[in-house]
C-alpha cells in the first residue's frame, strides 16, 4: 500500500527491472524479424546502440546495488551477502554469472559498431549491404513480398545476426531468473520477515 516502508524497496526496483525487460524484448524482436541479416544500416546502428544501452545500464545498476544496497540488506538477508551460507544462489553470484554473458554481448556489439563505422563498414555499404537490391537480382526471391528480403545482406564477418541472437538469448537465461529472484527477495512480506524496522529501511538508498 502507498507509504508502506516494507513496499518501498520493491516499488523502487521495479521501474529499473521493467526497463531492462522492455529493452531486451525490443532487441530480441529485431533479431527475430524474418531477415535480420539484411536490415538497413540505420536499423542496425539502432540495434547496436540499444544493446549497448542495455549492457551499460545493467552493469551500472549492479554496481550501485552491490555498493549501496546489498550490504545493508545482507545484515538480515544472506541472499544479498558476498559470502556466507547462500552458496551459488545469492544475488551477487547471479550478477557474476550474468556478467559473463553481458561482457560477450557488449564486446560483440562494440566490435560490430566499430567495424560498421570503419573501412569494413564503408566497403560493405559501397557494395550495397542493407540496401535494396536491383529488381533483376530479386526476381528469384521466394519471399519477394517482404521488403527486407529484397535487401542485400551484411557480410557475416561484419555482422552475424544469428550469432548476435545467440548472445542475447544467452543473456536472457541469466537475466530473467535473476530479476525474478531479486523481486521475490524484496517482497514486503520477506523484508518484514527478515526483521527490518521502518527506520532501517529508510536508510537504504532507493
Amino acid at each position: 500500500m502507498p507509504g508502506d516502508p516494507y513496499s518501498r524497496l520493491l516499488a523502487g526496483m521495479m521501474p529499473f527491472h521493467n526497463r531492462f525487460r522492455m529493452i531486451y524484448a525490443s532487441i530480441q524482436g529485431t533479431l527475430r524479424q524474418p531477415h535480420p541479416q539484411t536490415m538497413p544500416q540505420r536499423q542496425l546502428l539502432a540495434l547496436l546502440r540499444q544493446t549497448l544501452d542495455l549492457t551499460h545500464h545493467l552493469d551500472g545498476h549492479h554496481q550501485i546495488e552491490e555498493t549501496y544496497i546489498f550490504p545493508l540488506l545482507a545484515r538480515r538477508m544472506p541472499q544479498f551477502a558476498t559470502t556466507g551460507n547462500n552458496g551459488d544462489t545469492g544475488h551477487i553470484q547471479e550478477h557474476a554469472r550474468m556478467h559473463a554473458a553481458l561482457e560477450q554481448l557488449q564486446s560483440y556489439a562494440e566490435g560490430v559498431e566499430r567495424a560498421l563505422r570503419g573501412s569494413q563498414g564503408r566497403k560493405a555499404i559501397s557494395e550495397g549491404a542493407g540496401q535494396p537490391v536491383a529488381p533483376e537480382e530479386a526476381e528469384g526471391d521466394q519471399d519477394d513480398d517482404a521488403d527486407d528480403a529484397k535487401r542485400k545482406p551484411w557480410p557475416t564477418s561484419l555482422f552475424d545476426s544469428e550469432h548476435f541472437r545467440i548472445l542475447i538469448d544467452n543473456l536472457g537465461t541469466t537475466l530473467f531468473p535473476h530479476l525474478e529472484a531479486e523481486e521475490t527477495s524484496l517482497r514486503p512480506s520477506n523484508i518484514k520477515a527478515a526483521g527490518f524496522t521502518p527506520e532501517e529501511l529508510a536508510r537504504i538508498p532507493m
